[in-house]
């Protein structure tokens, strides 16, 4: 829902960029801009829909810019010699710009420091898994190995008897795979 919502106002933001100026005006098209930049940062902030802290973050900032940028549209259309506004709609741009670059270059510095520190960490293993007494070449050992056979029924160590082989009659398993 979240891709949507965000889709819908950057085309809102971008239809109101271009609504045409009503009476000489262009002062509807910088309020309805304005406006759509506020309804989608209310979103964010009360739906908080990123999990990761990197994209929340951006996503506010960018957010907030265009909701400068149409405050900055909104006081030049009302006076264009306003320098300040001018000046502040300069640097927002170049803001918002360059963050788009920032994110990446952060998101790609933390992954490159998360496979770090998981490539530093000691092995865990599972008191279950493994011990210290475990062969090391059991680790490698096939799957299959150990299947028993109609040939192999009854042989000490196929895996067909019991722990008592005496006790029980071996059972024999033929693999299904064989005639294939």
């Amino acid at each position: 829902l979240w891709f949507v919502e965000d889709v819908a106002a950057a085309c809102a933001i971008a239809v109101a960029s271009e609504l045409p100026p009503i009476n000489g005006s262009c002062t509807t098209s910088a309020v309805v801009l304005l406006l759509c930049a506020l309804a989608h940062l209310a979103y964010l902030l009360a739906v908080r829909p990123f999990q990761r802290r990197l994209d929340a973050t951006f996503a506010v900032t960018w957010a907030v810019t265009v909701v400068l940028v149409g405050l900055c549209a909104v006081v030049l259309t009302r006076d264009s010699g306003n320098e300040g506004a001018s000046v502040a709609l300069g640097w927002l741009i170049v803001v918002h710009s360059l963050s788009f670059f920032i994110q990446p270059g952060i998101a790609m510095c933390w992954a490159a420091i998360l496979w770090h520190r998981r490539r530093a960490a000691p092995r865990r293993t599972d008191s279950s898994e493994a011990t210290t007494t475990d062969a090391p070449n059991d680790v490698g050992a096939p799957l299959l190995a150990g299947v028993p056979t109609l040939h192999d029924a009854g042989k000490e160590g196929s895996g067909a008897a019991s722990s008592t082989p005496a006790a029980e009659p071996a059972v024999a398993v033929r693999n299904p795979l064989a005639n294939a």
